[in-house]
């Protein structure tokens, strides 16, 4: 038997949320430097 969470179901822990931010960070600095790429390359 589980006990409850210690935060409301529909907020997710402060863990949780750092670690999104960081993955979109990372996923925003990938796709500027796709940008500074030539377009051929970007292509493929």
């Amino acid at each position: 038997h589980r006990r409850p969470l210690p935060w409301p179901a529909t907020k997710a822990p402060a863990g949780h949320r750092m670690s999104h931010y960081r993955l979109k960070q990372k996923t925003e600095r990938r796709s500027q430097r796709e940008k500074h790429r030539p377009s051929s390359v970007a292509d493929g």
